[in-house]
């Protein structure tokens, strides 16, 4: 067996836990009605009500926020395997919880499990394929993790269409259950165990990952550079002072950080996916809220292939830039439909139509470009710091609001909200057309002084 296969049959079997995140994302939207019916409800506490379907939605965003935290920390302390090993583990124990679920509360601490264990494989997953991976096939590989979290997205409003609640349940539970299995048979990456002075366990995990009965000499030498690489970095952040975030590269590289990071979210993308079948159903669509759902994720994942093919020929800038400014024209089609539906009956196309047009562009752009985008315009000694207190805003500003989306269009109208996101879409593509620079084909020195000027 070639050692890019290996490498990209290791890098789907670690991506099961994402593509198992991705129908946690969507359980709770998909399952809804379900959850909300009196006579269908398996709680037998009762059904629940719009405050509580929101806090089962939002909640493993809360838990994200921790997980990250807690795996960025812990990400050079234990072994690879070991940490994607301990998200499995509670992907497992989450659906359990949810299978035996009496109430609303066994929900709650089921669903911020699942929450936990997803923010978890976002921070662990990358680290591990970078790792393993060829630099022919890298970015390749890397890409499949956001395309495993939509897959999953899809997954998850699939299954309810042919499977009942206790059946989703035990199919989810199916995939972490799968990951164990298959996982034991990859061995831990081999800059990790440099990193651990085990040389002989570093060279074996060389020739499983690159298919070699004897790795040439070549290959080591490039795994231990690598290696004297990251301990520079790691000497030179241990001295990271209070100047270091004040240099006119770090303040606009920060800037642009929290900027992306907060539109991330404030495009609207997240939420209404969460709230999908709800949305389409209120909507009056013309095809049933489940079918309209997983057409928007089709979509999704086509525009995940599309923004593949594309980043590396239009640039980040410009995929940014029609990103905020076509999703700001999906969400107004979406308000003004919202708006003057009454008179629209003819035209109950509009709502499918417009959510897929959302979810399309800001999936081309604003959604998996942030990450790219953070990773290389970070100064080199405040990388870590300041990704991690950008993936924590993200999650945080995720949760409150996903916990909020269905009282803000309660209170002041679903057609208001789409307005708002575009506001919010309208002001980010001003600001990458003035501030984000291009970092399509550039260097790492080249990148800073963009930033610097």
């Amino acid at each position: 067996m070639s050692g890019v296969l290996k490498q990209f049959l290791a890098t789907i079997t670690c991506n099961l836990l994402a593509f198992a995140y991705g129908s946690v994302c969507t359980w709770a939207s998909a399952n809804s009605a379900t959850l909300e019916s009196d006579e269908k409800t398996p709680l037998p506490s009762g059904k629940l009500d719009i405050s509580e379907i929101s806090l089962v939605t939002s909640i493993p965003c809360f838990g994200a926020i921790f997980a990250t935290l807690i795996y960025s920390l812990s990400i050079d302390r234990f072994s690879r395997k070991l940490l994607l090993v301990s998200i499995a583990i509670p992907q497992i124990l989450s659906w359990l919880i949810i299978l035996f679920a009496a109430n609303a509360y066994h929900l709650y601490v089921a669903r911020f499990i699942c929450g936990y264990a997803g923010g978890a494989s976002l921070v662990v997953i990358p680290i591990f394929v970078s790792e393993i991976a060829e630099d022919k096939v890298r970015g390749t590989l890397a890409s499949m993790l956001i395309l495993s979290c939509n897959a999953g997205c899809l997954f998850g409003f699939v299954v309810p269409i042919y499977f009942n609640y206790i059946e989703q349940i035990k199919i989810n539970m199916m995939l972490p259950t799968l990951f164990l299995v298959l996982f034991y048979f990859f061995p831990e990456t081999p800059e990790y165990l440099l990193k651990r002075n085990q040389k002989t366990l570093a060279e074996k995990s060389t020739n499983f990952y690159r298919g070699l009965k004897n790795p040439p000499s070549y290959e080591m030498k490039q795994i231990n550079e690598q290696e004297k690489t990251y301990e520079k970095i790691e000497q030179e952040s241990t001295s990271i002072s209070f100047s270091d975030f004040c240099t006119p590269a770090a303040k606009k590289a920060i800037k642009i950080a929290m900027v992306i990071g907060a539109l991330n979210q404030f495009c609207g993308a997240f939420s209404m996916l969460n709230y999908a079948n709800d949305i389409f159903k209120k909507a009056g669509s013309t095809l049933s809220p489940e079918k309209a759902s997983v057409i928007v994720c089709i979509v999704q994942l086509t525009a995940n292939f599309l923004a593949m093919a594309l980043v590396d020929r239009a640039g980040r800038k410009l995929l940014m830039t029609i990103s905020a400014f076509g999703t700001a024209f999906g969400l107004i089609s979406m308000g003004l439909y919202d708006l003057y539906k009454d008179n629209l009956s003819e035209y109950r196309w509009i709502p499918i139509a417009s959510f897929s047009t959302i979810i399309l562009i800001a999936s081309m752009g604003m959604l998996p470009l942030t990450y790219v985008i953070l990773s290389e315009i970070m100064p080199k000694k405040i990388k870590n710091m300041v990704i991690l207190l950008a993936l924590e805003i993200m999650w945080f500003l995720a949760f409150i609001l996903v916990s909020f989306y269905p009282t803000l269009t309660d209170t002041i109208g679903t057609y208001n909200c789409m307005f708002m996101f575009a506001t919010c879409c309208i002001l980010g593509g001003i600001f990458y057309l003035i501030v984000l620079p291009e970092t399509k084909g550039k260097s790492y020195e080249e990148i800073m002084q963009l930033l610097a000027k």
